[in-house]
């Protein structure tokens, strides 16, 4: 069984390239050889390494061989937007799941174990002509999957829609996270009812939600992410 985790979100800006940083940073510190990978980038302009990678390299500690960088972002686009789009309007061919999978299969020859952060939500289109998600690439790949969401008003939903999209396709659900971004409700009793009600609905695990991080550094997000004790469960059995 291939070692490691697929970081989706339940949407974009729920902070799921930082967290996918800290759990890096946590397999790496338990001692683990596990490199990242942006499944699809959009929004590269100029830059040839992938803005998502650069943040998880800085926030994980991770020093990436430069011959294998090409592994970590196999398909890259110049737009800011969804991929099929973006492969479109760069006259690119678009994220192909065999192309995900073999860049894939490539670090885990120098390397134990992959934490691969997907674009945007599960049900973004990635190839509008053959209706192709990012779940699809998601269930090639079978890794379990950790499903992010912001963690205030409109998370039972979100997240409770994504778990039973990812069971319906009979993808592994390691669990779901609360990120601790947005506005908070008074005294944070939505935030706290709403890790219950979709464990209880939905029958995923609640690996914890991740505090807010005024100061954010390596040392600052492993802590936070290594004081959710769900996730800490998770990473240690790896």
């Amino acid at each position: 069984m291939r070692k490691g985790f697929f970081v989706t979100a339940t949407g974009t800006d729920a902070g799921k390239t930082v967290f996918t940083a800290g759990v890096l940073a946590m397999l790496l510190e338990k001692g683990v050889d596990a490199a990242p990978v942006k499944a699809v980038q959009t929004g590269m302009e100029n830059s040839k390494i992938s803005p998502d990678l650069k943040v998880i390299f800085s926030l994980s500690g991770f020093k990436p061989a430069e011959k294998e960088i090409g592994f970590m972002q196999p398909f890259t686009y110049l737009k800011p937007c969804s991929p099929h789009l973006a492969a479109e309007l760069d006259n690119k061919r678009p994220a192909a799941v065999d192309g995900i999978e073999k860049a894939v299969e490539k670090l885990y020859k120098s390397h134990e174990a992959v934490v691969v952060e997907g674009a945007g939500g599960l049900l973004v289109p990635v190839d509008r002509k053959k209706r192709i998600y990012m779940a699809d690439i998601i269930k090639a790949l079978d890794l379990p999957v950790i499903l992010v969401s912001p963690s205030g008003l409109g998370a039972v939903s979100s997240c409770c829609l994504n778990i039973e999209a990812l069971k319906s396709r009979g993808i592994k659900i390691a669990g779901f996270v609360l990120n601790d971004i947005g506005p908070k409700s008074r005294d944070g009793y939505i935030e706290k009812d709403n890790a219950r009600v979709i464990r209880e609905f939905s029958g995923a695990g609640y690996l914890g939600t991740l505090a807010r991080i005024k100061n954010m550094n390596r040392k600052n997000l492993l802590k936070a992410c290594s004081s959710m004790d769900g996730l800490k469960k998770l990473i240690d059995g790896v």
